[in-house]
């Protein structure tokens, strides 16, 4: 079903949708990963805390480098996703990390 069928069919969906905390955790636990939800949102917390502290590290390391500048608008945005994304693709490609082939399309 497309979401947009979803989203005009939305009204009609009144079953419940809620799983309820115990079978959640006993989903996460036995069907993901080996952590509990509140052992899950620890280990993502002390991963932002990681980042916080190694932003200011790259940020000295790079400090003779321009600064990047955000996309004015969705179109230049889009732009730059695509000159990112070609600029990957040929460097994966010529340090012959990977081939990718003809029917993987370039966007």
């Amino acid at each position: 079903m497309r979401a947009s069928r979803l989203m005009e069919d939305r009204s009609r969906i009144t079953a419940p949708n809620d799983v309820g905390k115990e079978a959640l955790d006993w989903f996460v636990k036995h069907g993901l990963l080996p952590y509990t939800p509140e052992e899950m949102a620890v280990l993502s917390q002390r991963e932002l805390d990681h980042l916080w502290a190694f932003y200011p590290l790259e940020q000295h390391r790079n400090r003779d480098l321009p600064e990047i500048d955000l996309s004015g608008s969705g179109e230049e945005y889009r732009q730059r996703l695509a000159e990112t994304d070609e600029m990957v693709r040929n460097w994966l490609v010529e340090q012959e990390i990977i081939t990718i082939p003809d029917h993987i399309p370039e966007d």
